[in-house]
C-alpha cells in the first residue's frame, strides 16, 4: 500500500502525473483528502476564495489513474467549504472508502478496512483540534478527535476486534511548517507501538523528517 499526504485538486489535470513503475500502479493507494469535494469549481466563487477544496471530476480522474482505495478526511480543511453530505455521498456513490469523519462519534471513529496481498489492513484516522480540525461535538458533524486517551482506547479496541490485521493510526497533527514532532506526538507514538501498531503521521509541513520507533513510521 502506498500512502500520500495532502491532496487538493482544484480542477482536473491540475497536477501532472509522471509515469510510474508498474509495481507502484498495481498497489492500493491511500491519501489525505485535504478539503471537501465540490462541483464545477472553475465556475464557482470558491475557486477565488482562499480555501482548500477538491474538484469532484479531478478526484474521480485521480482514482481512475491510480488505484486509490480510500481517503482520510480528519484534517483541518475538510470543512473550509462545500458540504459534508455532498462529499461523503460522492465517495459512497463511487465506492471510495473514507474515514475520520462523521455525524456521530461512532461514525467518525469507524475504521477503514482494506485487504492487501491477502492481509487485512485497518486504518484509524484522527485529527488534532489544536490545528483547527473541527472535531465531532455531539451537535455537529466533525472529525475523529486526536486526544491521547481516545486514540489509545480506539487502537486497543481495534487490536481486540481485528487480532490478525495490521493496525495503522493515521494522524493529522503538528503545526504548519514545524520541523520537529511535538513531545505528545512522540510520547503517544511510542506508547502505541509497544503492541506493534503502526502510526502514520500526516504532518503540516513538507520539510520535516521521518522518525521510526520499532514499528512506527512518521511520514511527513
Amino acid at each position: 500500500m502506498i500512502f500520500v499526504g495532502d491532496i487538493s485538486l482544484p480542477f482536473k489535470d491540475s497536477i501532472l502525473l509522471q509515469p510510474l513503475p508498474k509495481h507502484m500502479l498495481n498497489k492500493n493507494w491511500f491519501g489525505n483528502l485535504e478539503g471537501a469535494l465540490i462541483d464545477n469549481c472553475l465556475k464557482n466563487k470558491t475557486y477565488t476564495d482562499r480555501v482548500v477544496f477538491n474538484d469532484k471530476t479531478a478526484i474521480k480522474s485521480l482514482c481512475s489513474n491510480l488505484n486509490f482505495s480510500g481517503f482520510a478526511l480528519a484534517n483541518n480543511h475538510i470543512f473550509d467549504t462545500g458540504s459534508y453530505d455532498d462529499t461523503t455521498q460522492f465517495l459512497n456513490d463511487n465506492n471510495i472508502a473514507f474515514g475520520g469523519i462523521g455525524k456521530s462519534s461512532f461514525e467518525a471513529n469507524k475504521p477503514i478496512i482494506f485487504f492487501e496481498n491477502g492481509k487485512k489492513i485497518i486504518i484509524l484516522n484522527f485529527g488534532w483540534e489544536v490545528i483547527q480540525c473541527e472535531v465531532f461535538s455531539g451537535k455537529k458533524h466533525g472529525v475523529n478527535p486526536l486526544t491521547k486517551n481516545h486514540v489509545i482506547s480506539t487502537v486497543k479496541k481495534s487490536l481486540k476486534d481485528y487480532p490478525d490485521a495490521n493496525i495503522i493510526a493515521f494522524m493529522h497533527w503538528n503545526y504548519e511548517l514545524e520541523a520537529e514532532p511535538q513531545p505528545l506526538e512522540r510520547e503517544l507514538s511510542k506508547k502505541l507501538t509497544t503492541n506493534g501498531e503502526e502510526i502514520l503521521n500526516d504532518y503540516e509541513t513538507p520539510k520535516s523528517r521521518i522518525e521510526k520507533y520499532f514499528k512506527i513510521i512518521d511520514e511527513i
